[in-house]
């Protein structure tokens, strides 16, 4: 399986063959950076932002990014309406929290949580448990994801900017 290179900071470089496809504000954290990019088959999602040692004064951006196939895009549209949806009318069954199917050989699960993104509320997860997390050993169970919490999923913006990647990716032009 092939692995993209770690973006260290967007406003410095990023890598060759990287397409940004998209960016979002996630209004929960607005002083983060959430980028969205292609590369090959693979969407990769960059999360970063400032971060300053109160005792010291001292500024690091920190960083993270989560690779998942481009088909995942549609498949977490299909995913969330499973949620939405009770099991009588194609939903989820009674009692379940997570769905997991193999995307373009990758394993990724979507789930609902409490606590999702902060503390007070819940959300989805999108966890890609074929790939683990940068830096992190290879038998680790640190796993790539990304949050979608509920406040930003539905009254920030998130579920229309991810709706509009999908469409915009079944049509082709992603």
């Amino acid at each position: 399986m092939y692995t993209p290179e770690e973006i260290k900071n967007p406003n410095q470089k990023i890598p060759k063959g990287f397409k940004k496809i998209g960016q979002v504000k996630n209004p929960l954290k607005p002083q983060k950076d959430y980028i969205f990019f292609r590369q090959e088959n693979l969407l990769i999602i960059f999360l970063g932002g400032e971060w300053i040692n109160k005792k010291t004064g001292e500024k690091k951006y920190l960083h993270s990014q989560s690779c998942f196939p481009l088909k995942a895009l549609p498949w977490v549209v299909k995913m969330l309406d499973h949620f939405f949806k009770a099991p009588k009318d194609g939903g989820l069954p009674a009692g379940k929290i997570a769905a997991t199917d193999i995307i373009d050989g990758e394993k990724l699960q979507f789930d609902r949580g409490m606590c999702v993104g902060g503390p007070n509320h819940g959300g989805y997860t999108l966890t890609n448990l074929s790939r683990i997390n940068y830096g992190r050993p290879s038998d680790s169970k640190s796993f790539q994801r990304f949050d979608f919490p509920d406040p930003w999923l539905f009254d920030g913006g998130l579920l229309e900017f991810w709706k509009d990647l999908a469409e915009r990716y079944e049509r082709g032009e992603i």
